[in-house]
């Protein structure tokens, strides 16, 4: 095995995060009435408004990641073509993003930066910086966001899925058993 010690240790910094796909109507109109997906797994139907506007998905969430589904009239922009998809990574801490942007610049890649603003209560608060890829592609996107709020996304989705799979008292129990020992 021929190891190049001049090589820099990186460490991983952009990790995925979930997928989108724009579906055609009725097969968004079937998934947001789906049975199925709701006894599959943690699955919902939510509106989430920001300063860039509104969308609609349907999200199927897992531990740390999920899918996220929309209609062509879900939300707005070039994304919203039927047979748009897109691939999210986040950084887990911050800095990570830069780190991101550096090296997209040393590889010669462009990028678009911003600040995505989350609107609760008719009042904007700073949601996630983002790093999107810049390219002929409009049917597939790429991003990096970096998490501005005080409980990241990733930590909201973990602790909703413990509790998914964990029903009422069972976690208290696991917990008291296992320190018990």
């Amino acid at each position: 095995m021929n190891m190049d010690k001049s090589r820099t240790f990186r460490p991983q910094v952009a990790y995925f995060d979930h997928v989108f796909a724009v579906v055609d109507a009725g097969t968004a109109d079937e998934i947001a009435d789906s049975d199925f997906l709701r006894g599959f797994g943690m699955f919902e139907v939510g509106t989430t408004a920001t300063d860039m506007g509104s969308w609609t998905g349907r999200y199927l969430f897992g531990r740390r990641t999920y899918v996220e589904l929309f209609g062509p009239d879900d939300l707005e922009g070039p994304e919203a073509q039927e047979g748009a998809v897109g691939l999210g990574l986040s950084s887990r801490s911050r800095g990570g993003l830069k780190l991101v942007s550096d090296q997209m610049a040393t590889l010669g890649g462009r990028a678009e930066q911003g600040r995505r603003m989350l609107d609760e209560d008719n009042e904007q608060k700073p949601w996630f910086d983002y790093l999107k890829s810049v390219g002929p592609s409009q049917i597939f996107g790429t991003w990096v966001s970096e998490d501005l709020t005080a409980q990241s996304d990733l930590e909201v989705r973990e602790s909703r899925y413990l509790d998914w799979t964990n029903p009422p008292g069972e976690a208290a129990d696991a917990q008291d058993r296992s320190s018990a020992t």
